[in-house]
Order: C-alpha cells, then structure tokens, then sequence
C-alpha cells in the first residue's frame, strides 16, 4: 500500500498531520534516490512524544545520535517499523553510519568495550535485490529499554542499510515478544519496502569522495579521542575536512578586509 493510501485506512483524527509527515520524509528519500512504502497490514503510528527514541537504547546512555519521527504499526500491535532522521541540510554527514551500530549494542549491553562482531550479521552478496539493493546490510538486535513509549514492544531488529552516494537508513523494528518468535518475517517485510536506486545523489558522491579509505563496516573500528572525546575514523576526517574550509574561509575573509 502508498503512503497516501493509509490516510483511508485509518480512522485516527490526526492522521492527516502525520501523514503529512510521513509524505515528506518519502518525499525527501525519493529525491535521494531511495524509495519507501508501507505494507498493507501497517497503519501510521502517532509519534506524538515518541520521536526522541535514542534513550530506548540504554536510558542510562542515550547516544543523542538518532531521531525516529516517522513510525508505521501492525493492525495486531505486534510489530512498528521505524524510519530514522535524516538531515540533508546540515553539514553532518549521512553516508557512513556504522559506528551508531558498534554504539547502540555497546551502551545496551552496559560494555563499552565489547566486541561488536559476533552481536551483528553483515550481509554484502554479488546480488542485493532482496536486501533493498543495498551494497551492504547488517542485522544485529537490542533488547528494548523504553522509558515510557512502546512497553509492549520488549525486542528491537536494528537494520543499517548502506549504498554509495545514497543517505545511510538505521532503521528500527520494534517486536513484542510473540512476533520475536517470527523476527525474520518482519525483518523481510521492512527489506521488501525500502529500495535504493542506481542513481547516486551528487552532494552525497562528494561526501563520499572526501571520505576516501575509510571503512565504516570494519567492526570494530579504530577509534580517535581528541580533546577526551571518542570518535569515529568517518567522523574525524569529516571534522579535518571542516576545519580546512573554516580555515580558508577566515583566510578569504581577511584578505577581503585588508584590501584597501
């Protein structure tokens, strides 16, 4: 079923406000070459006071990095997909997000040092069709820790979807525990309705190229820490790369305010 469609089959007074919500950020996937639908048994889910679901990590190390404002739900409120943030108009980059896997498993197991590599399953075959047509998929699972929204909703199925030059989609499925018994069904469900193109969106090819070498997939990656902080190889270059520009940026500037 579309997007649009769902407005008809739900009968929740708000629906129109968040379908609008919904409609947009389809909107601004499709303009980045990546296509989303919902399934035909999902209805859209009112996020009100449920977007700012990092903390269902691990309330005791909310990451602050993803933002779900977009969810969909099962008419049995067994399953809800949802859709991560992306911000195409802000300098902070949307390609590689591979770190926020080894993150969200580290804080929801309370061990930040632990070795991420057997938790996930990385999946790069010579034909992605049935992975999204993604260059690489990776599966791993969180066991929720909500804070108030979602409490049936005891497992979560985290599937990072990666393709050059597209917008990098952490996506979330929430289970209870009846549909964790049947987790691949609604792990193939979400994969069904997420395609990315053979289009590379240019802003997103440039990220890429000036991110050359680095691996966001190589778990567990090296990790920088300047100035105490702990960040990713993709993070640091991309901080190099900002700073250059602020740099020429003030050289540019004082040259024009020293000519006469």
């Amino acid at each position: 079923m579309s997007l649009s469609a769902l407005a008809h089959s739900n009968n929740d007074n708000d629906a129109p406000a968040q379908l609008s919500d919904f409609d947009r950020y389809s909107l601004d996937l499709s303009k980045h070459d990546v296509t989303i639908t919902a399934p035909d048994s999902f209805r859209l889910l009112d996020m009100r006071g449920r977007a700012g679901l990092d903390a269902f990590i691990n309330p005791a190390y909310p990451s602050g990095e993803e933002i779900y404002p977009v969810g969909i739900e099962s008419a049995d409120a067994k399953a809800v997909f949802l859709y991560p943030q992306i911000d195409f108009k802000s300098r902070k980059q949307v390609i590689r997000k591979g770190r926020v896997v080894e993150d969200e498993l580290r804080f929801n197991r309370n061990d930040l040092a632990l070795d991420v590599r057997p938790l996930i399953d990385v999946v790069a075959l010579d034909d992605m069709t049935a992975y999204a047509n993604a260059d690489t998929a990776v599966i791993y699972q969180l066991k929720a820790n909500w804070l108030h929204p979602f409490l049936s909703y005891k497992n979560i199925i985290g599937v990072y979807l990666r393709k050059y030059g597209h917008p990098a989609m952490l996506l979330k499925i929430a289970l209870t525990d009846d549909a964790m018994l049947d987790k691949d069904k609604y792990v193939r469900l979400l994969l069904d309705n997420v395609r990315f193109g053979d289009e590379p969106f240019t802003g997103l090819v440039l990220q890429e190229q000036r991110l050359p070498g680095i691996n966001d997939l190589d778990f567990p990656s090296p990790q920088y820490k300047p100035d105490g902080f702990i960040i990713s190889p993709v993070e640091q270059a991309l901080f190099n790369v900002w700073d250059e520009g602020g740099k020429e940026a003030y050289r540019i500037k004082q040259s024009l305010d020293q000519t006469p």
